[in-house]
């Protein structure tokens, strides 16, 4: 709730979401992609609206994403903790929807406004010593006014993960796709015999084909 309230409420300066889950930070369509973890088709109604149940298997129509919800709290100052010891809470995802979301506010060329530590080793929605800093540093810059305190945190271990998949076109104009490994590519090819066709199309004979066949 905390991020929600940190989007709405434009009188809060400072927002820190600490372990959200598919309903926080995380971006449900990534989250769709991953194994065990909170997506619309597996999660408690009594977190959302009923009405986002609708799109419980057909996540790709949503007309928004958590990427967006994180990002309505700019040009304010956010900081997202999140804990990969807890599959659940979808933290790949939770990276890439952070990922996306920091590109608005270094559009508005303020970028150290934006930072996310995901870091485990310690208890559900526990501080730990090696966050500790990082919470210290917005405090100290966005609520105590000290200009000095290092705010660009971008702690994770998903060093492996392309998140500009997800949303290079917002930067480059033109979306990319993985390159598939073509090691585990594998051909399947069909011989139609005798079925009916369209209109449209172009009728070949193949030689290689069973009986000189089409």
């Amino acid at each position: 709730m905390a991020l929600f309230a940190g989007a709405f409420d434009e009188r809060i300066a400072l927002t820190i979401a600490q372990e959200s889950g598919g309903g926080g930070a995380a971006a449900w369509r990534v989250s769709e992609t991953l194994g065990n973890v909170e997506i619309p088709g597996s999660t408690s109604n009594a977190w959302f609206t009923e009405d986002m149940f609708r799109f419980s298997n057909a996540v790709w129509k949503l007309p928004y994403d958590h990427h967006e919800l994180v990002a309505m709290v700019a040009p304010r100052a956010l900081l997202v903790l999140r804990n990969p010891d807890y599959e659940w809470l979808a933290d790949e995802s939770g990276y890439v929807s952070c990922r996306a979301a920091h590109e608005v506010w270094k559009a508005f060329a303020i970028p150290d406004r934006f930072g996310f530590s995901i870091v485990g080793g310690h208890g559900r929605c526990r501080l730990p010593d090696s966050q500790r800093p990082e919470v210290e540093a917005f405090v100290d810059k966005f609520l105590l006014g000290d200009a000095t305190a290092h705010t660009n945190v971008q702690t994770h271990s998903f060093d492996n993960v392309d998140e500009l998949l997800w949303y290079d076109r917002w930067l480059t104009g033109k979306s990319s796709f993985p390159v598939p490994d073509a090691t585990n590519i594998e051909s399947v090819f069909y011989e139609v015999e005798c079925a009916s066709h369209g209109s449209d199309w172009s009728i070949q004979r193949d030689p290689q084909a069973s009986n000189d066949d089409t």
